[in-house]
C-alpha cells in the first residue's frame, strides 16, 4: 500500500498512525475499518484504537460497562475490552470511555497500556475525532477528506507540510481526478490515496 509511507517507530516494527480529519462526517471510521481490512488481507495483525469513543462510529460495541470502569480505575488491563470484528482487533467503548472527558491521569493510564500493546501488532490505527489538536497516538497522521474543494482546503490547512491524504466518498473518476488536480495545485508534494468508491 504505497501511500502508507509514514516513518516507523524506532523501538519496534509496528506501523502506527493516526487517522485524522479537519471536519466531521468525512468518514474517518469507515476509512479505519477499510484500511485495516486491506492489511488483514496481507495477513497483518491489526488493532484499531477508537479515540472517538462513545460516538457509536465503530459498528461493534463493547457491552461490558463494568470492564470499562475497571480499566479506567486501573484495576483491569486494556486487553479486557479488546474485541474482534472481521479479524480486526478493536478497542472501542461507550460514553463511559470518552477520552475527551477523562482526567489526565486516566488518559495517561490508557496511553501507557496502549503503548505496551503496540508491539503485539503489525499495524495500529487510531481513529481520531475531527479537529483534535493533538492526536492520541505518538505517531504520524494521515488525513481523511471528501473530494469537495472546501473540505480539501480545510484539511490541507490542518495537515501541515508534506501531508498524506485519503480521499473518501468519491463518486466517480472525474471527481477523483478533479480533486487530485486541485490538491496538487495547492500542495504538490501531497501523497493521495482513494478509499473505496461510493456506489450510487
Amino acid at each position: 500500500m504505497p501511500f502508507i509511507n509514514v516513518q516507523k517507530p524506532q523501538t519496534h516494527k509496528t506501523l502506527c498512525y493516526n487517522l485524522c480529519a479537519a471536519q466531521p462526517h468525512v468518514g474517518v471510521s469507515f476509512v479505519a475499518l477499510w484500511l485495516a481490512a486491506q492489511y488483514v488481507k496481507e495477513n497483518k495483525h491489526v488493532l484499531i484504537f477508537d479515540t472517538m469513543l462513545g460516538l457509536g462510529n465503530i459498528p461493534v460495541k463493547n457491552k461490558n460497562a463494568k470492564s470499562l470502569e475497571q480499566v479506567l480505575q486501573g484495576t483491569a488491563p486494556l486487553t479486557n475490552i479488546i474485541f474482534t470484528y472481521q479479524d480486526i482487533d478493536i478497542i472501542s467503548g461507550s460514553a463511559l470511555l470518552n477520552l475527551n472527558a477523562l482526567s489526565p491521569l486516566a488518559q495517561g493510564n490508557i496511553k501507557h497500556q496502549l503503548t505496551q500493546l503496540i508491539p503485539n501488532y503489525d499495524v495500529v490505527i487510531c481513529d481520531t475525532p475531527a479537529a483534535v489538536e493533538h492526536p492520541f497516538l505518538d505517531a504520524p497522521s494521515i488525513w481523511v477528506t471528501t473530494p469537495d474543494q472546501s473540505a480539501i482546503l480545510k484539511t490541507l490547512r490542518r495537515a501541515g507540510d508534506h501531508p498524506t491524504l485519503i480521499l473518501n466518498k468519491v463518486q466517480n473518476d472525474s471527481e477523483l481526478q478533479a480533486a487530485v488536480l486541485f490538491i496538487h495545485q495547492i500542495v504538490p508534494e501531497t501523497k493521495i490515496q482513494q478509499a473505496i468508491s461510493v456506489k450510487k
